[in-house]
């Protein structure tokens, strides 16, 4: 402040004018709205980079879509029901057909049966799985029908005549298969007197049906 000497000497400071003490207040006043309208801009750049990053997420997986496990009216149509569990050929070869190659041929020079259909490969429909053969599968199942084969491979490798065999649902042999990720399941193909045998894997229903 502006200052001036009195009679004495001393230096008398004068007091601040009322417009000096408004410009000050208005010049506060103006920092503050700057500060806020400053705040307000941060904000807002912060809040849009929020925004753009969270648009920027990509959305989740999607879940891949399960195979359905109901059993087809086809399926049903080629399959027998024994304890309520549906049985069939892997290919779903109708349980009445009658094989198309004869038994009591001997095989020439004992090659091994390629034209067996059991020798190719198939993949096990959603909600089936080799079948495990009991005295009831056997019984009701394998003996009476000749499931267009000689033979049916259970899943313990155990293959059992047909009603077309020579005796029906008895035990003949083993009969090893072939599985692929991919394609699926075969039987191996067999040579010398085995080469006349033709045969399909045994399938069952994973859900277990009630008797009608």
């Amino acid at each position: 402040f502006a200052g001036s000497r009195g009679a004495r000497g001393r230096v008398i400071r004068d007091m601040p004018s009322r417009r000096d003490s408004r410009s000050r207040d208005r010049r506060s006043r103006s920092r503050r709205r700057q500060n806020s309208r400053s705040a307000d801009r941060r904000r807002s750049r912060e809040d849009g980079r929020r925004r753009e990053v969270m648009t920027r997420i990509p959305p989740p997986p999607k879940k891949e879509e399960q195979p359905d496990e109901g059993v087809t009216l086809e399926q049903r149509q080629n399959a027998i029901e024994c304890d309520g569990h549906l049985y069939a050929t892997i290919d779903f070869t109708a349980p009445q057909s009658v094989p198309e190659q004869c038994l009591n041929v001997t095989p020439r020079y004992y090659q091994p049966n390629e034209g067996s259909k059991g020798l190719t490969y198939n993949k096990v429909p959603p909600g089936w799985e080799l079948a495990e053969v009991n005295d009831a599968v056997k019984e009701k199942v394998i003996k009476p029908y000749p499931w267009g084969t000689h033979l049916l491979v259970a899943k313990d490798n155990k293959a059992f005549q047909t009603a077309k065999g020579e005796r029906p649902g008895s035990l003949e042999m083993l009969w090893d298969f072939a599985k692929d990720p991919a394609k699926g399941y075969r039987l191996e193909s067999k040579v010398g007197m085995n080469a006349r045998w033709h045969g399909r894997l045994l399938i069952r229903s994973k859900v277990c049906f009630a008797s009608s």
